[in-house]
């Protein structure tokens, strides 16, 4: 309703402080503890590596856990150092891009109105490919893994059978290794996370499984924020347009 609890009518100063509140706490409204657990069950005893001296080949374990520990830490704070929901997205994307060694880095959220995935952030760098505006959700890894709600490591369309190069290719089209993510709320998938990297060459197998567990709950955090800070401004937007009509109608 456009009342408080006692019933007094809001006036313009309470919904621009409700809209402060808005910005302020909405990115702090995230699944952050229980990921900060399990970034924490990833940690290694003892002082951990730096992500740039740990290789693909042969690192281990424990520096294996720390690689995922340290991008989940990453993106985490990348997303809680902004409040704009443009900004969220992005920086969380930035941090990945920079971690992992990608572009473009993209995240696709469904969109009810067509049926189809459409962009709703991305990151590239210097050099880089755009990520394609919208992906159908037939056909091709990219809705493999939006139905299925299961990551996908692979080596992209003429390696991997499953591949389609119309879908799974950034917008040039050029056959690259892809890792599509899940991103998940409540049970349900809401979209994915696109990652191409840069080395070519790059093997599926450098993508673990406990990396896109753990890098997709980030990044659907990160989701999570945008979607809660849109509901409470559309919110706060229909206190003040009710309160607006009330004193036309006055």
């Amino acid at each position: 309703g456009a009342d408080r609890r006692n019933g007094a009518p809001f006036v313009e100063e309470d919904v621009a402080l409700l809209r402060l509140l808005a910005l302020t706490l909405a990115p702090a409204l995230d699944p952050a503890v229980e990921l900060a657990r399990q970034v924490a069950e990833l940690e290694p005893e003892g002082e951990p590596e730096a992500l740039a001296e740990i290789t693909a080949g042969g690192a281990g374990p424990a520096a294996g856990r720390a690689a995922d520990a340290e991008l989940a830490r990453a993106v985490c704070e990348a997303m809680t150092a902004e409040i704009a929901p443009e900004r969220v997205l992005r920086s969380a994307l930035e941090a990945v891009a920079a971690r992992l060694d990608a572009a473009p880095v993209s995240v696709y959220l469904l969109d009810p109105s067509s049926g189809t995935l459409r962009c709703e952030a991305q990151v590239g760098g210097e050099g880089a490919a755009s990520d394609r505006d919208a992906l159908p959700r037939q056909g091709g890894l990219t809705a493999a893994v939006f139905a299925e709600g299961t990551a996908i490591a692979s080596a992209g369309p003429g390696a991997d059978p499953r591949c389609l190069a119309a879908v799974d290719t950034a917008a040039d089209g050029v056959a690259r290794p892809l890792w599509v993510l899940p991103l998940r709320f409540r049970g349900r998938t809401l979209g994915v996370c696109r990652v191409f990297p840069r080395d070519r060459d790059a093997a599926p197998g450098a993508f673990s499984a406990e990396t896109a567990e753990l890098l997709g709950a980030a990044l659907s955090a990160a989701v999570r924020n945008v979607l809660l800070y849109r509901s409470l401004v559309e919110s706060i937007e229909e206190v003040a347009q009710v309160r607006r009509e009330a004193q036309q109608e006055s």
